[in-house]
């Protein structure tokens, strides 16, 4: 009832292989260039040597990439908006990395990159894979609660399996009286949820998608090949008796790329699908995401299908849909296609753009061709070649084997004479910088940029202008890389969030910046997903973005106006960003966050301590105030005792005074009566 519907998917791998064809043997040449394989025209007797131009392309820009992308720093992270809720562009940043780093993205980024400079696209598949994991435990007369706890701490637990324990029923004393209490003692099996999102780097031959299509979100189907052990497919839950009916198929297999990718050490194996055994035997297995009506009667389809063009997930092969375990065919509605792709070069209105290989491929063959000549006129001039006079000669072979340092034997002396070897053309070196220079201006990949060229440290050049023309010389291939950030890492950043959001059940947290940050996917917003790109890349760039910004932190600080608008978070934030332009991804080791419990508590104590030392100071105050008054009022009773004093002299004085006035008016009034001298003691 399917074979129609499988018919339209092997007629668009058909069409879209047809399209390739002319691509692949350019992909198949830039492998073999990259190897060091022979050329093909090579001539016995003469040199074979091969110039590395397309591996030290490569490479080089491999490793300007690395230093880019895989530093401590974060390129891209997400942007928080006033419609984002506090914590979520960081949380999405974090989840977004993890899933990156759980797929091991320190061998995933390179070998996406060694696709996309050699096989002209970079293609990786992205989706939410239901999976489960067992795990063992140890347990020892625990109650079930106690086991759940503990199992629930290695993840969301599905199921519990306590066979292998031996079951002790102990009674205890509960609200409505005794109780017996099961103590469980041996192996419990839990069955953890191991669901993820899984990242798969295809290989681009096995890549098959619309033609017509310039971009993935304008194409009408996109399919990926894959060569699966039958073992896997049972365990991803396909019908068993369907999987063992399958075997291999050549009719979309490019043997002749992945012959030319292992030509390096001839690894290159056939018949994988029949040499092993059982369960381990590959076969051919089709992804196929396709817009298509599958209520259209002439596909004749069981199940209730919308009639309209909707885009589909349909999983095929050997001639046939594949079913799940329950029967089910393996088809599903979809709402965008999973892939991601990148090429390095490019061309507009093309579904297939071009890589750096097939630009140099060319220098490679013409620097190999000059190097050889080269090559062989040394050969010539060491060993020149001889005229001689062959009934002259005693042995033919002495100079046949024209050994070093031998003697030839002759019967005359002029029976032997060298032969003159003409010189390398001097015009032949010129070439050869020619060539270099042809290389670079194509590859945009500079001597200079790959810190190869020794003339920059000449003449004693001052060194910041070696490092501006080393920086000036990255522009193109930064460029690249920016546009690698653009067009791939930010939306997989933006397609892995969108899949937590919609699959991932969790509440985790995740360390960032060395603070917890708690991760909810299930409570994300779809609508922000905004992501932005670091302004400095190379840790050169890093280094002068993060002077930059001290400058502006030094400017703001100094203006007594705008000082008061840059504020303790702001002032956190430009240091934030200050140490990972440097770097430094933990600022925690260094620096609290404003928003942090353990600053709001420094805080917190920071007050109290100013409340103390305010409290201490007013009590300092008042014992001051009251030992001021103390010693103001004992100034004072000192100065009224004086006055007292002085008061009270005067009295006396004054009665002193008046008592020797009346003893003296006394005294007269007796000298007058009596008429005699009178003295009143």
């Amino acid at each position: 009832m399917d074979k129609r519907l499988v018919n339209i998917l092997e007629h668009q791998l058909q069409e879209s292989d047809a399209s390739l064809f002319e691509s692949h043997e350019q992909v198949e040449r830039n492998y073999r260039y990259y190897a060091l394989q022979p050329l093909g025209n090579e001539q016995t007797g003469y040199s074979h040597y091969v110039s590395p131009d397309v591996h030290d392309y490569v490479e080089s820009k491999k490793a300007l990439f690395k230093e880019t992308f895989l530093s401590n720093r974060q390129t891209v992270k997400f942007m928080a908006t006033g419609a984002t809720p506090p914590g979520e562009a960081e949380a999405k940043t974090a989840y977004a990395q993890r899933v990156l780093d759980a797929n091991k993205k320190s061998r995933l980024f390179p070998e996406f990159w060694h696709d996309a400079f050699l096989a002209k696209m970079g293609v990786t598949l992205i989706e939410w894979v239901e999976d489960t994991d067992i795990v063992e435990m140890q347990v020892e007369r625990a109650t079930e609660q106690q086991v759940m706890q503990q199992a629930s701490q290695q993840g969301t637990v599905l199921g519990l399996d306590a066979e292998q324990t031996t079951i002790e029923q102990v009674p205890v004393m509960g609200p409505q009286g005794p109780q017996a209490q099961v103590l469980m003692t041996g192996t419990v099996s839990v069955e953890i949820d191991a669901s993820r999102i899984e990242i798969t780097l295809c290989e681009p031959e096995r890549y098959f998608r619309d033609p017509l299509a310039a971009h993935l979100d304008d194409a009408m189907w996109a399919t990926y090949q894959d060569e699966v052990p039958r073992g896997t497919l049972k365990r991803r839950g396909y019908d068993e008796d369907l999987v063992d009916r399958l075997d291999s198929n050549y009719r979309w297999q490019r043997g002749d790329v992945d012959y030319a990718r292992k030509q390096h050490d001839q690894s290159y194996t056939t018949g994988q699908g029949q040499a092993r055994h059982d369960d381990q035997e590959t076969v051919t297995f089709f992804k196929t995401w396709t817009w298509i009506n599958l209520a259209d009667a002439d596909l004749e389809l069981d199940g209730d299908y919308p009639d309209e063009i909707r885009l589909y997930e349909i999983h095929w092969a050997n001639g046939e849909i594949l079913e799940w375990a329950d029967g089910t065919p393996a088809i599903r509605e979809v709402g965008e296609m999973p892939f991601f792709e990148w090429s390095e070069l490019p061309i507009s209105h093309a579904a297939t753009g071009m890589c750096g290989a097939d630009v140099v491929a060319h220098s490679q063959k013409t620097n190999s061709t000059l190097k050889r000549a080269i090559i062989d006129n040394a050969n010539i001039v060491n060993n020149t070649r001889w005229e001689a006079r062959e009934q002259d000669l005693l042995n033919p072979r002495d100079l046949l084997d024209n050994t070093i340092g031998g003697v030839i034997f002759s019967d005359t002396g002029n029976a032997v004479r060298a032969l003159d070897a003409p010189m390398v053309s001097p015009v032949t070196f010129q070439t050869l910088a020619m060539i270099q220079q042809d290389t670079e201006a194509r590859s945009g990949m500079s001597s200079l940029a790959k810190g190869m060229n020794t003339d920059a440290l000449r003449y004693q050049n001052a060194a910041d202008m070696v490092e501006r023309l080393t920086n000036s010389a990255k522009t193109r291939p930064m460029q690249s890389a920016r546009d690698w950030a653009l067009n791939w890492l930010i939306p997989v950043c933006q397609h892995i969030c969108k899949l937590g959001m919609r699959y991932d059940k969790t509440q985790d947290q995740i360390e960032s910046g060395g603070r917890m940050i708690p991760v909810i996917p299930a409570q994300w917003r779809a609508d922000c997903l905004d992501m932005d790109i670091a302004v400095a890349l190379t840790p050169d760039e890093g280094a002068d973005h993060a002077q930059k910004l001290m400058v502006m932190h030094q400017t703001l600080s100094m203006d007594p106006q705008l000082s008061q608008l840059y504020g303790l978070k702001e002032r956190h934030a430009l240091m934030d960003d200050v140490f990972d332009a440097m770097g430094v991804g933990d600022t925690q080791r260094y620096l609290m966050r404003p928003d942090s419990p353990e600053f709001a508590q420094a805080q917190q104590q920071m007050q109290q301590q100013q409340q103390m030392q305010m409290q201490q100071q007013q009590q300092m105050f008042a014992q001051q105030q009251a030992n001021f008054r103390e010693q103001l009022d004992q100034k004072w009773a000192e100065i009224n005792n004086k006055i007292m004093d002085t008061m009270q002299d005067n009295e006396r004085e004054d009665e002193k005074s008046d008592w020797t006035m009346y003893k003296e008016g006394e005294e007269l009034e007796i000298e007058r009566d009596q008429k005699r001298a009178a003295n009143i003691g």
